[in-house]
């Protein structure tokens, strides 16, 4: 249900971000500030987007991890990311909103890359914990 609601806020912010562009491009047409228009809504969009690339360090750290084949290593960033967003929701739904090939909760997607590296590592019981939390974020997630 809460992945339903993510998806229907996110068009909601989606078709109000086109409103807000279109409006501009109106504005800009129309008056000989709009450049100062233009930068002034730009200026969200670009902050949001840093924002959100900056709380998915480590996130990025733990996936790149995995991809070398450095299970270890992947351990800490993606423990640490995971525990982020168990105690900062608003964090994920700034990544959520941000990175728009996001279709599934990005919690999710880091419990299940945490169940890879511990299953590489033979710790059976923690990657089950793993795989347990990302079903209870997003049953609906491609990898189930």
């Amino acid at each position: 249900m809460e992945s339903y609601q993510i998806n229907k806020t996110r068009r909601i912010t989606l078709i109000l971000w086109l409103n807000a562009i279109a409006y501009g491009a109106v504005a800009v047409m129309a008056s000989t500030r709009g450049l100062w228009i233009l930068f002034v809504m730009l200026v969200p969009l670009l902050a949001m987007g840093r924002l959100a690339s900056y709380y998915k360090r480590d996130f990025r750290s733990c996936m790149q991890a995995l991809g070398r084949g450095d299970a270890a290593a992947a351990i800490d960033p993606g423990e640490r990311f995971v525990a982020n967003i168990r105690s900062q929701p608003w964090r994920r739904y700034l990544i959520h909103f941000n990175s728009w090939q996001w279709k599934h909760d990005i919690g999710a997607t880091a419990h299940m890359a945490l169940a890879a590296a511990y299953r590489a590592l033979g710790e059976n019981g923690q990657s089950a914990s793993h795989l347990v939390s990302a079903y209870e974020l997003d049953p609906s997630h491609p990898e189930f």
